[in-house]
């Protein structure tokens, strides 16, 4: 067994690029906040490596070069007390829990949209070949998906979108459940393309609920729909409401509400955790 001998070449070739690396954020964080039009003044190292006399001298050389060109001087704070840096860190994640407005902007790193059946225009759908209902007679082309929400789209911290959803359903039908379905998608940012076309790559199941919408037949709140002639089709019930989809934060609500229009009560809805769609520490 052979003695592990480390000279002076080796120990810099190990810290050298730590040191390197830390400055270069630090030279970064510097100029970002220049360019913000903040003139900083003082630097503040905190963490275990902070009492490093070695990475101390190192920052403090390229400090005295960055104040030449920022025409003003930049220097380190003095070395702090043993507890202080850990005292530091969580007085600052207080701060920054109490007041997020100057936080990162609630940008959303993956889409969130509805599976569909969408009527058929050559406009939104082009290429595309539809289906004829065999109820209303209408064109449709089946599961789409809508992304109501959409990758790098900045969101509020409280807002409500929606689409209509349209339903058929035979006479002879004993209940009419209505079935919604949620993806998500790191990738996805285009609507109208059926699920498993290239441009839903990457989608996932993120929830799904099933509205019973029976009462509005058996209530009289509906009213079987004759087929016109030449347009072929069958007697059906045509049920339509609001899927709607609500930011709450970092939570995501989504109702079935009917009337249809706006101003509709919830029948059922779901909820799911969005919190992994922001970067950490977003409010």
């Amino acid at each position: 067994m052979q003695d592990a001998n480390c000279g002076s070449m080796d120990i810099a070739q190990i810290f050298t690029p730590h040191l390197t690396a830390i400055a270069r954020l630090m030279l970064s964080q510097l100029q970002s906040a220049k360019d913000a039009g903040h003139r900083v003044q003082k630097v503040v190292l905190i963490g275990g490596f902070s009492g490093s006399a070695s990475l101390r001298q190192y920052l403090e050389g390229r400090l005295k070069e960055l104040s030449v060109d920022f025409g003003h001087q930049v220097r380190l704070t003095r070395g702090m007390l043993p507890g202080e840096p850990e005292i530091a860190v969580a007085h600052g994640a207080v701060l920054r829990a109490l007041d997020k407005e100057k936080g990162p902007d609630r940008i959303t790193q993956s889409s969130y949209g509805f599976l569909r059946t969408e009527p058929y225009t050559e406009a939104m759908h082009p290429g595309m070949k539809p289906r004829i209902d065999k109820l209303d007679g209408e064109r449709y082309i089946k599961n789409t998906i809508f992304w109501l929400i959409q990758k790098g789209q900045q969101l509020p911290f409280h807002a409500e979108s929606s689409i209509l959803a349209i339903h058929t359903f035979s006479t002879t039908e004993k209940q009419l459940l209505c079935e919604e379905i949620l993806y998500v998608s790191d990738e996805s940012t285009e609507s109208h393309y059926r699920r498993e076309h290239p441009k839903n790559r990457g989608h996932e199941e993120a929830g799904r609920i099933i509205a019973d919408m029976t009462f509005l037949r058996d209530e009289g709140k509906i009213e079987p729909i004759e087929p016109e002639i030449g347009y072929g089709g069958k007697r059906h019930y045509r049920v339509e409401f609001d899927l709607v989809m609500i930011i709450d934060g970092r939570n995501l609500r989504y109702e079935a509400r009917w009337p249809a229009g706006g101003g509709g009560e919830a029948v059922i809805g779901g909820n799911v955790n969005i919190a992994a769609a922001f970067r950490p520490g977003t409010n």
